[in-house]
């Protein structure tokens, strides 16, 4: 069970000091989210059964199962929203929160208190539509299952019996260990009241684009998760149309019931997997083997095992987790600068991004409507671009800074450490084979090495028990919610910006600054940039890429192309303060200010700038590999 997280710097009485039935609250919240854990690790566990099945029957059996992709889906959603929940209680939910932190504690604490009643409004909402929607649906049966549909989507209202409950315990906490609380709740509950009113009495319907960035603006300015802040916007914008709200429970449903995206909680198990089962560690050495022998080789040796985990997890920051938890401690007893170790490791967690099988080159082609094999191929030679440009630093640093050279390892020792990592070795060998190679699909490929990860670290390597086994679950479900529950909120949102044709006039706004695709294409990377301060790679990709694919279709771009340039800036972004989420990660493994890491990390972010600018100039970096092999 992982522990529950507070907020910083928010005051949260002593439950004795807590009226009756406020407890009785947080009691009931409190066993909802162990439920919520457990079932969604349970979905998972039965998710990865159901698509490894399918795998066999029509791979071995020769037998395909008509009803396993369907089932799976369903299973998916259910991991997204019952595991949403579980984010919410542990406060693992991104938000933005620089405006919200630099006001006066008593200015912070009334914003905090209007950002989680406007949560908790649209929690309220997803229960009461979400009960609409499953009423509605109980009459119509799923293609494949015949079962109604009223079924699968009931997963709406749960969550928000669950959403619910966790706002109103914590909005009731704070309010019983506050003097103020009577004033706070008064002032927080009208503006609230206010921000569903005026939408729906005093805002014409020809305003509500303006209503829905208004509305998103203010989202993010007091607080919220991105996730509610998108969903915010788009209620904002409804309530201007007087449309029904129904369609929010629904329209986020069908974003998730999508089975390429499965691929996504695969890969995050079995990068959970590795790092819980200690096969990283085994990475470790083999890297420290072949490269310790240079100055600075410890630097070397995390950039080159993050690539290789990089090709196991999908995902930054399983990357940065798994590798730095191991390598850092290691290279500060070797007297190793502490802010640029902690920064290197933060930019080699980025490789996780450009790496195939990258969870945001999965949610890009889906997007974007590519080849996920394509943007596979396309993205090797840039991200050995970006991996070609840290080592160049790490050595330059290393050279002025004298750091250390460890022990050459003789042969014996080379070959003893490969063949520890050897059955770790061939996890990317069977992802990249087999989507590449067309013989199956991104999410067959990540149940494949998802069971396999799990087979190898408890049948070879002896090291995964069932308590290691639960924790990997654990981890993986609570990093597929928090994407996954983001990436339906955006779904949602570019729904109503289509609904409300902004697609269209962005193009003929682009298209009207110039027809040069360089030009734009540079303008977009300065877009992307100021985004990226702001928003998870996942909501951008989302919220960005239907909007600008078809204005550079119309200019010649290849999608392909314009999806690497999205990755290596998503890189980017994961450095780049104030959202730059390795940066939060990586910072408490060595006890350092994320202010220090970022300053430390700067040179990282003007390689990987100038990365950018080559890869958006001379396409041929992305489109050589994939060319070759059509």
């Amino acid at each position: 069970m992982m522990p529950e997280h507070h907020e910083p710097g928010r005051c949260h009485p002593a439950r004795a000091d807590l009226p009756r039935f406020v407890l009785w609250i947080d009691l009931a919240g409190k066993y909802f989210d162990i439920v919520a854990l457990m079932l969604a690790m349970a979905t998972l566990a039965v998710l990865i059964a159901v698509v490894a099945t399918q795998v066999f029957c029509r791979y071995v059996l020769d037998s395909p199962i008509t009803w396993s992709e369907e089932l799976a889906t369903y299973l998916f959603a259910w991991l997204i929203f019952v595991g949403a929940t579980v984010t919410v209680r542990r406060n693992e939910v991104p938000s933005l929160r620089l405006i919200v932190d630099a006001l006066p504690a008593r200015y912070a604490s009334l914003v905090d208190n209007v950002a989680e009643l406007l949560c908790l409004a649209i929690s309220a909402v997803l229960l009461w539509k979400g009960a609409e929607a499953c009423a509605a649906l109980m009459h119509q049966r799923s293609p494949a299952l015949q079962i109604p549909m009223g079924y699968p989507i009931f997963v709406m209202p749960l969550a928000g019996v669950g959403l619910c409950l966790h706002y109103l315990q914590r909005i009731l906490t704070r309010w019983a260990g506050d003097s103020r609380f009577a004033v706070h709740a008064l002032v927080a509950i009208l503006m609230v009241a206010g921000a569903v009113a005026i939408p729906i009495y005093l805002i014409p319907d020809s305003w509500a684009i303006a209503g829905l960035l208004g509305a998103i603006l203010l989202g993010f300015a007091i607080g919220m998760p991105v996730a509610f802040v998108l969903i915010w916007g788009v209620f904002f914008s409804l309530l201007i149309q007087q449309q029904p709200l129904m369609i929010v429970p629904e329209t986020m449903f069908s974003a998730s019931s999508n089975f390429i995206l499965t691929a996504i909680p695969f890969f995050m198990f079995t990068g959970a997997v590795m790092e819980k089962g200690g096969l990283a560690e085994r990475l470790v050495a083999l890297a420290e083997a072949l490269v310790g022998r240079f100055r600075g080789g410890l630097l070397l040796a995390d950039i080159i095992v993050s690539a290789v985990f990089a090709d196991m997890s999908g995902s930054a920051v399983s990357d940065t987790v798994a590798i730095g938890n191991i390598m850092l401690p290691g290279m500060m007893r070797r007297g190793y600068d502490r802010p640029f170790s902690t920064a290197l490791q933060a930019a080699s967690g980025t490789l996780g991004v450009l790496f195939p099988p990258s969870i945001a080159t999965i949610i890009y082609a889906w997007v974007a409507n590519v080849s996920v094999a394509q943007m596979f191929l396309a993205s090797f030679l840039p991200a050995f671009l970006v991996l070609l440009s840290f080592v160049v630093i790490a050595l330059v640093v290393a050279a002025r800074r004298g750091f250390p050279r460890e022990r050459p390892a003789g042969l014996r020792v080379i070959g003893r450490s490969f063949s520890g990592a050897s059955w770790a070795l061939l996890t990317p060998v069977l992802i990249l084979g087999g989507i590449l190679s067309g013989a199956v699909t991104p999410s067959e490929a990540g149940v494949i090495v998802a069971v396999y990860a799990l087979l190898t670290s408890r049948f070879i390597y002896r090291t995964m028990s069932f308590a290691t086994l639960l924790e990997a679950l654990s981890h993986a479900v609570i990093g597929t919610a928090r994407v996954m529950f983001i990436l339906t909120a955006a779904v949602l949102l570019g729904w109503q910006l289509t609904m409300l044709q902004v697609p269209q006039s962005l193009s003929d706004g682009m298209l009207q600054l110039s027809h040069n695709p360089l030009v734009l294409l540079l303008l977009l990377n300065l877009a992307l940039v100021a985004l990226h301060g702001v928003m998870e790679t996942s909501a951008t990709l989302i919220l960005v890429v239907p909007l600008v694919v078809p204005i550079f279709a119309q200019l010649g771009v290849d999608p392909i192309h314009l999806g690497i340039i999205f990755l290596v800036n998503s890189a980017l972004g994961l450095l780049t303060p104030p959202i730059g989420l390795v940066l939060y990660v990586v910072a408490p493994i060595t006890g350092l200010k994320i202010e220090t890491v970022a300053r430390a990390a700067v040179p990282f972010l003007l390689a990987v700038v100038v990365d950018l600018v080559l890869v958006t100039i001379f396409p041929q970096i992305s489109m050589i590999v994939p060319s070759l092999v059509r």
